[in-house]
């Protein structure tokens, strides 16, 4: 099967390698149950789902990555215009 977001392990960031990873596990999901094989009667999809939780894993890996840049605590105070914290 060919995939459209297969090539998100290629792309340089970590954000567009999850935007695109989340892209193709769309595509995959939806593939499962809809396999047919050469003979055009049976169905397998024992494969495909593999595939998915291996991209699931990926997506949690990413999921870390990308949420650790920029995110977090910020232990700022704002003052008001009288002098007090907010």
């Amino acid at each position: 099967m060919t995939w459209t977001h297969a090539v998100w392990l290629t792309l340089t960031t970590p954000a567009a390698q999850l935007a695109t990873l989340n892209l193709h596990i769309a595509e995959v999901a939806q593939a499962i149950g809809n396999e047919v094989s050469a003979d055009g009667k049976s169905r397998g999809s024992a494969a495909t789902q593999a595939y998915l939780r291996a991209l699931m894993d990926e997506r949690r890996g990413l999921l870390s990555i990308v949420g650790g840049v920029g995110g977090g605590v910020s232990l700022a105070r704002f003052s008001g215009r009288g002098g007090g914290n907010l």
